[in-house]
């Protein structure tokens, strides 16, 4: 009996042990995928002195003008989180959004959510209603960083400035687009639609399992029937209001983009408008796997990899306006976001664990 005992707490100790490792490897992945990026990576294809040069030269007008824009961006995304939520102001959505976003920088993402849904709590919803809210904006969110690229290969196609390529990415994102909204829709039909679309998933979760020759431990299909039933009455009934806030959301970002490209000396001449628009929705795109904070450095580098420049000082001048997008879309939420949840704790007298 004791041996077992002894042989029990090994197990338990060495499952913690793997755990704090796992958790320490995926700190410092982040960390030295950006020192690569920016002390490595960048500095042999673009001159920081001249991207700092074009950032400094901006006037006090235009950097007012981008911090109006950079805080527009944070109150429409406090909408994207009024709108999941019906009731909820746009004061608190607004609170509990950029609290997130501030804690979804320096925390794992389990984290950011739970504090979300806790400030939904104690903003006097049920569980339940935190829950589904929670749960609907993060599957709206996924939803808008496909739409705003496709809006940004659209408005090349309609401004005549698109080649065959973009035309076919446009139709075939469209499809696969349309395609995901259908079996969304069928998820919220009803319970034996939604039983069919989870029978696929299981069936391709399973699949990819069995490559790795890993057994499956999840029951797809009840999780599927059951997302459907919790999130019908509110993905339905504010369908278009969830919309419309979220793709608001993309367009204040792209507004920010196209401030800083143009303030960062890029014409429309060798970078259009709709150019800028499908630039945007690819960054969200990109920003949407998290392998960096925010995607920071990794979304930088895939797009002056891909974006064909017709000469140094444009890249240069182009990568002065990505730091100039971060600034005011990713640093600004920060105190912004701070100053929200500490408003909240002591508002609440609440300590998150």
């Amino acid at each position: 009996m004791k041996v077992k005992k002894v042989s029990k707490q090994s197990k338990v100790s060495n499952k913690g042990l793997l755990h704090s490792v796992l958790k320490l490897v995926g700190l410092l992945i982040p960390l030295v995928l950006m020192y690569c990026i920016f002390i490595v990576k960048l500095p042999s294809e673009v001159s920081y002195s001249s991207v700092w040069a074009t950032i400094s030269s901006l006037s006090l007008s235009q950097n007012i003008l981008l911090l109006l824009s950079g805080l527009l961006t944070i109150v429409v995304y406090g909408w994207t989180s009024a709108t999941v939520l019906p009731g909820l102001s746009l004061r608190k959505g607004t609170q509990s959004a950029v609290s997130g976003q501030l804690t979804s920088v320096i925390l794992p993402t389990p984290v950011d959510l739970a504090i979300r849904f806790n400030m939904y709590k104690s903003y006097g919803f049920s569980v339940d209603k935190s829950a589904v809210a929670v749960a609907v904006a993060g599957i709206a969110r996924y939803f808008t960083v496909v739409a705003i690229p496709l809006l940004g290969l659209l408005a090349m196609v309609l401004s005549g400035n698109a080649t065959e390529n973009y035309v076919l990415w446009l139709v075939g994102g469209s499809v696969v687009f349309i395609f995901a909204l259908w079996l969304m829709h069928l998820i919220l039909s009803s319970k034996k639609s939604a039983k069919r679309v989870g029978l696929i998933l299981q069936g391709i979760y399973n699949g990819l399992l069995k490559v790795i020759r890993r057994k499956s431990d999840k029951d797809i299909v009840g999780m599927t029937v059951d997302f459907g039933s919790r999130t019908k009455d509110v993905a339905v009934s504010h369908f278009k209001s969830i919309s419309i806030s979220n793709i608001a959301w993309g367009l204040a970002s792209y507004v920010v983009l196209l401030l800083a490209v143009r303030f960062c000396g890029i014409d429309s001449s060798i970078m259009s408008a709709s150019y800028v628009l499908l630039i945007t929705g690819c960054m969200l795109l990109l920003n949407a796997f998290p392998i960096t904070p925010g995607g920071i450095g990794v979304t930088e580098s895939i797009l002056l990899a891909f974006i064909p420049f017709p000469n140094a000082q444009v890249q240069a001048a182009f990568l002065s306006a990505l730091f100039v997008y971060r600034v005011y879309t990713w640093l600004l939420p920060m105190p912004v976001g701070a100053i929200a949840y500490m408003t909240w704790r002591r508002q609440n007298k609440m300590v998150i664990k």
